[in-house]
């Protein structure tokens, strides 16, 4: 094992995030409980005892806690437009990061950092401000002047890096790494004839929360690999079940569902949340579902929400009517009717509002409406349950 990976990777892939300082101020400790939103965003935002950082449209923000009706790109460039990849506040691919100390973690583009240096997927660092970005550690082997694609999936125990190279006869070899405090650990290997469009993801980005699972295509000889699930453990991959009886993966019919441990939870529209054993297939009602023409998300072991305006499954988008919208939400007890915003309240709206993080005051929300991506927050300290608006995002 190279020295490097124990000095850097052992250092930043905790499950515990270290808090950190805002752009512009001192180092701060941030709270025990920080990754319960660095989790249920799938490392799309973070917060610190100061404030939040937030990854939209592939450029990294910030608000204090005190105001979260400003949020400023995390870059120190006055004549920047944060609007590319030249911002020094992008991030490349689908944005995720981590938090860990004064750094912020990513994965981007090697030919970033060394614009002749072989094709692939480094995992890179900057500071706070977005400044001394560079390259943290590199996966041996990962990279190559030869054609291939890879899909690298960071969290915040974790990296799981999936990626094929084209070798001396024409084809694809295919390699499965997990990456933790550990060591490099080999999950998977194969051959593919063509170059595949699509290698591979973990649940939390696509939509599924709870235990980190996997599905992926990284062999020709696989089957139904659109419905089987995997757990990576220290002894390599873990069959958890097989969920074509349920629906399939790359449909993202489980928008919104919730694995812990076997069962995962999984939402029947006009019906309720289920829980499904994978192991056994044994399905038990949990919650019965609460409103009609409505999707529903199960956000942590105790939380879940359901609205008429909550994004879901293609099989079940519906074309927009006018009409008057509803969320309501879980706490573990009780369902609570949710206050809507008057933009939100009522009308023909998409069905695209999706929930972002749930913190340790309340949940973030982000729907796209007018060319914005429009942020908002509801807070579950009070007897009520307010969604209020806070900023809006360019498109």
């Amino acid at each position: 094992m190279k020295k490097i990976y124990a000095v850097v990777l052992s250092a930043l892939l905790s499950l515990s995030l270290a808090g950190c300082q805002q752009p512009e101020a001192s180092t701060q400790k941030g709270p025990a409980d920080s990754s319960l939103c660095a989790n249920t965003s799938a490392y799309l935002m973070a917060e610190t005892e100061g404030g939040f950082y937030y990854s939209t449209g592939n450029i990294l923000y910030y608000a204090d806690q005190e105001n979260l009706t400003e949020w400023v790109p995390v870059c120190s460039r006055p004549d920047c437009s944060h609007n590319g990849p030249d911002c020094q506040a992008y991030l490349a691919n689908d944005g995720r990061f981590v938090l860990k100390g004064e750094q912020i973690y990513f994965c981007d583009s090697n030919t970033r950092y060394h614009p002749d240096g072989d094709s692939g997927t480094v995992l890179a660092s900057m500071t706070l401000d977005g400044g001394d970005r560079k390259v943290a550690y590199t996966i041996p082997g990962s990279l190559s002047d030869a054609g291939g694609s890879d899909r690298f999936c960071l969290l915040g125990d974790q990296l799981i890096a999936m990626y094929c190279r084209m070798n001396e006869g024409g084809a694809f070899d295919t390699r499965m790494v997990r990456v933790d405090e550990t060591g490099e650990q080999e999950l998977f290997t194969g051959t593919m004839e063509q170059l595949p469009s699509w290698l591979g993801a973990v649940t939390r980005y696509e939509d599924m929360g709870g235990d980190t699972a996997l599905y992926f295509y990284l062999d020709d000889s696989q089957e139904n690999w659109a419905c089987t699930l995997y757990r990576p453990t220290a002894e390599g991959l873990e069959k958890l079940g097989d969920v074509s009886g349920l629906g399939n993966l790359m449909d993202l019919d489980f928008t919104g569902s919730y694995l812990s441990g076997e069962v995962l939870r999984i939402y029947r529209p006009g019906d309720g949340y289920y829980d499904v054993n994978l192991a056994t297939g044994q399905e038990t009602k949990a919650l019965d579902s609460q409103l009609e023409d409505a999707w529903g998300w199960q956000l942590t072991e105790r939380y879940a929400v359901e609205s008429t305006l909550l994004s879901r499954p293609l099989a079940h988008q519906k074309d927009p009517v006018d009409r008057e919208q509803a969320m309501t939400l879980y706490d573990g007890e009780r369902w609570r009717p949710v206050a809507l915003p008057e933009e939100l309240a009522r009308g023909p709206l998409f069905q695209n509002l999706r929930p972002v993080a749930v913190t340790s005051e309340g949940i973030f929300f982000q729907a796209k409406l007018q060319d914005q991506r429009r942020l908002y927050q509801v807070k579950l300290d009070g007897d009520t349950l307010q969604m209020t608006f806070l900023f809006a995002f360019p498109a």
